[in-house]
This record gives structure tokens, sequence and C-alpha cells, in this order.
């Protein structure tokens, strides 16, 4: 059982979230602030405002993360001394891996093995649940973490859109030349610009992070209700689907039987082609033996009354013929 996100074994996403700290807040030192640094009247209080954040969120999530979200009732039964079983009641349920009755709004995290009181889900940033002991800190880190990536993006915005309006005269240029001696400025806004790429995406990442927690705060649920919500009314649309298909197979095949429904001949015995015609059966085996001979009959009919039709053609040419040598004659 573990007690909280610092007990081993360390999750990969939650070193990362140690060097992706400094990362930041050292790249925007780096490329913005110092570059920027003759302009006090803004750059010195968004300077400030990043640095606060950003500090403030690391001690959220150090506490959201060393926080141990167990329920109360399994904490109990644990520390009892003996232990004895707990006994259920009211807004009590059972947990068949703890062995023990917890909270009715608790919930089992396989990953840190234990129920969790009013579990929201398992934050592997953080390397821990996050529960009613520990979500006030997380949710105060992540609206940190938003806060001051966000500064950053606006400081970034700052220096590369002055770079390039004010050119080769811009006072960041020069200080630029001036902190890193003969560096050329192609390298250094286009490492600016690499880091502004990264930087964004971070921002659009924790921004549907924040506001999806925010909706949940909104509608009064947690991570896992959500999820659970979401779960239950795929499985819905998915019966729904297929309770419709199976309507309407069993519908057509009711049509096709009583002989209601244009079936082609491969599919139902009642498709071919005859002279000009393409005969059609409802369905019905006897039928299509009437209308094949139908169609045989018409064919010969048609071809009679083309034989008819082009004698009687000749026949009027040469008498069309014999009238004009008359004329001609005369």
């Amino acid at each position: 059982m573990r007690e909280n996100g610092m007990s081993s074994p360390l999750n990969g996403l939650q070193i990362l979230t140690w060097f992706l700290f400094p990362y930041f807040l050292i790249g925007y030192i780096c490329l913005v602030f110092l570059p920027l640094l003759p302009n006090l009247s803004y750059n010195l209080p968004l300077g400030i405002a990043i640095l606060l954040t950003a500090l403030t969120a690391v001690y959220n999530g150090y506490r959201a993360c060393t926080l141990n979200p167990i329920d109360p009732l399994l904490k109990e039964n644990l520390e009892a001394v003996p232990q004895i079983r707990s006994v259920g009641g009211a807004g009590k349920k059972f947990c068949w891996v703890c062995q023990v009755h917890v909270s009715d709004n608790s919930q089992h995290c396989r990953f840190c093995d234990k129920c969790v009181h009013e579990f929201d889900h398992h934050c592997a940033w953080l390397n821990t649940c996050v529960g009613s002991k520990n979500y006030k800190q997380f949710f105060k880190c992540v609206t940190l973490v938003f806060t001051f990536t966000f500064l950053e993006l606006v400081g970034f915005t700052i220096l590369i859109v002055r770079w390039f309006i004010e050119g080769t005269d811009s006072s960041i240029r020069s200080e630029v030349k001036s902190l890193y001696g003969g560096t050329d400025g192609l390298t250094f806004i286009t490492i600016t610009i690499v880091y502004y790429v990264i930087l964004f995406v971070t921002v659009t990442m924790i921004a549907q992070l924040f506001f999806f927690h925010v909706n949940l705060k909104r509608l009064g649920i947690s991570t896992y209700d959500y999820i659970i919500k979401e779960a239950r009314e795929n499985q819905k649309r998915q019966r729904e689907r297929a309770e419709k298909g199976k309507k309407m197979r069993e519908e057509k095949k009711l049509r096709i039987e009583a002989g209601q429904t244009l079936v082609c001949e491969p599919c139902a015995g009642g498709m071919w082609f005859g002279g000009s015609q393409i005969a059609v059966s409802l369905g019905d085996p006897s039928k299509m033996s009437s209308v094949r001979q139908e169609d045989s009959e018409n064919d010969e009919e048609d071809h009679v009354d083309s034989n008819k039709g082009g004698e009687e053609e000749e026949t009027l040419e040469m008498a069309a013929i014999t009238v004009k040598e008359k004329e001609t004659g005369l």
C-alpha cells in the first residue's frame, strides 16, 4: 500500500516535472526576461508574477503529492491495535480488496492499493491519488501552472513581435548581442521560436486540464463520476444502435416475406436483364416465371413491330421515288 506520491515506485511523468519546471523558468529568464530587461514597465511585473505563480504551483503540487488521501475508515482500521474487522452500517460499503468497510463515496485505487476517500482520479504527474484530502491542492496546482505558463507565453509573444517589427534597430537585438556576445541574431530567434512552440503546446494541454476540472466543479461531479457516466452513455448508445439495427433487419425480413420489398434476383431470385426491361420480383418466386415470360413475349413483339415498321418505311420510300420520277418525266 502506497502512502503518497513520494512512496516507491516513482513515476516517469512525476520525475519529468522535476525537470520541466526549471526548464520553463530558466528558459524564460534567458530568452525573454534578460533581453527585455531595459523595459521595466511591463517586463519586471510580468517576471515577478511568473516567479510567484511558479513557486506557489510547486508548493501546492508538493502538498497534493505528499498528503495521504486514504479513506478514514480504512486508516482507522489499519492503525487499530490489535486490528479489528470494521463493522458495516449506513454510509458504508465493504471493499473486497482492503477487506474492510469503507465510506460509500470511496473507491479502491489499484495503483496505490488502497481505498481513497471521495476518489477523483489517480494523477500520474503527482504519482498519487487525488481525493477529498488533496483535491484542493491539486486544483490550485493546475490553476497556477496554467497561469504561469500562460504569462510566459505572453512574454515570448511580446519579444518575438518586437523582434520582427522593430528590425535591426531593435533594442532587444542590441541587448541580446551584449548578453551573449557574438551570438548570431538568427540563432537566438530560432531557439526562441522553437521554445515558444513547445511552450504553446504545453499551455494548450494544461488549459484543457484546467477547463475540464472547472467544468467538473460546475457540474458538481468528480473525474471518476464523469468517466463512469460517459462509459454508461456510450454503452447505452451502442445498445440502442444494436437494437435499432436488429429491428430494421426484422422489419425488412417481414416485408420480404409479405412481398412488399423489391429484391434483386442474386439476393432473393428476382432480377435479370431481358430485352430492354429489368424484371423485378416482389419476393415471390412463383411470379418470376410469369414476369420472365412476359418479358420474352414483349421482346418478340418489339422485334416483330420493328420489322413491320421497317417494311412500311421501305414501301413509303419506293412510292416517293416513283412519284418523283413521274414528275421529272413530265
